[in-house]
């Protein structure tokens, strides 16, 4: 340390370290921002291309047959005894 400067308290550095954290933190939040800009890129064609063909509808679940349904259930219901 140079004989002019007389070393800071502890609220002085307390502070400075404070200020130093915050100008970290900003950085990094600046950077996180600029990478979300630069990966999630919408282009006018992505937006143009969304609307002009209908979404086919959800493939829907193969039903069973309520006969087949009801024989289980009987089994079930007795399994000492065949149906």
């Amino acid at each position: 340390m140079a004989a002019s400067q007389r070393p800071l308290s502890a609220a002085a550095l307390a502070e400075k370290a404070t200020v130093a954290a915050f100008v970290v933190a900003a950085g990094v939040a600046l950077l996180a921002l600029l990478i979300g800009i630069v990966t999630i890129r919408v282009s006018h064609q992505d937006l143009a291309d969304a609307g002009s063909e209908p979404q086919e509808p959800a493939p829907q679940p193969a039903t069973v047959q309520q006969q087949d349904d009801q024989a289980a259930l009987a089994a079930a219901a007795r399994p000492g005894r065949l149906c």
